[in-house]
């Protein structure tokens, strides 16, 4: 897949329910950030998207440079980052996008 350099072509192409890989580049005290293979912006994973359980803490953390799934839960033009989750329940749902990683 070519890269999706414009942020209205990614919007278009990629859905929430998608799923991907990414990469963990960032730990933040209100989620992580996340690098998506062939996608020029940042995915963010808050908190309350790591699990479907409460209660996160920062061992709930994936390491730096590990390799996580994901789904697409929404897009915020403001900064344009891509939200993200990793709950089980949303993996499970998830159709899997042609991003490879």
């Amino acid at each position: 897949m070519n890269n999706l350099n414009s942020w209205e072509e990614l919007k278009a192409s990629l859905k929430p329910g998608n799923r991907l890989k990414g990469v963990v580049i960032r730990h933040r005290p209100f989620g992580i950030f996340v690098k998506l293979s062939g996608i020029e912006f940042v995915g963010i994973v808050e908190l309350p998207n790591f699990k479907d359980e409460d209660g996160v803490t920062y061992s709930d953390f994936p390491p730096i440079d590990s390799s996580v799934d994901l789904v697409v839960v929404a897009f915020r033009d403001k900064g344009q980052q891509i939200s993200l989750s990793m709950k089980p329940s949303l993996l499970s749902q998830s159709n899997q996008f042609g991003v490879d990683n």
